[in-house]
């Protein structure tokens, strides 16, 4: 059950992700998505090959990873001290070369507003 649910969660999460910015040249618009939780893990694509970037997690306090871009222009990056809850939203930036900003966010559950209001 426990696992059906976390599977629905990073599924969710993901679909929640709102993606904005450019990529690098000729690989089309980079994305960044939060695909898990606990413990937080960001992933991107459309990086172009081997592209240096910083992935700061906005929360509290802020957390940074420099990573770089692989092969495929993707990269996957554990924050193992960030544990998130269902009910946490988060914002993700992730700086490339040339001035490159792509922002990423996951917005708490909706099952967390109706206990917040009802």
């Amino acid at each position: 059950m426990l696992r059906v649910a976390r599977r629905l969660t990073v599924v969710a999460v993901a679909a929640l992700a709102v993606v904005a910015g450019a990529g690098a040249a000729g690989t089309g618009q980079a994305r960044v998505a939060v695909v898990q939780r606990v413990p937080l893990e960001v992933a991107g694509s459309g990086f172009g090959r081997g592209v240096r970037l910083q992935v700061v997690a906005r929360t509290v306090p802020a957390v940074s990873r420099a990573v770089r871009s692989g092969a495929t222009g993707a990269f996957l990056v554990r924050f193992p001290s960030v544990q998130l809850s269902r009910c946490d939203a988060l914002s993700v930036v992730v700086r490339g070369p040339q001035g490159m900003v792509v922002r990423g966010f996951a917005k708490a559950m909706p099952e967390c507003a109706e206990r917040a209001t009802g």
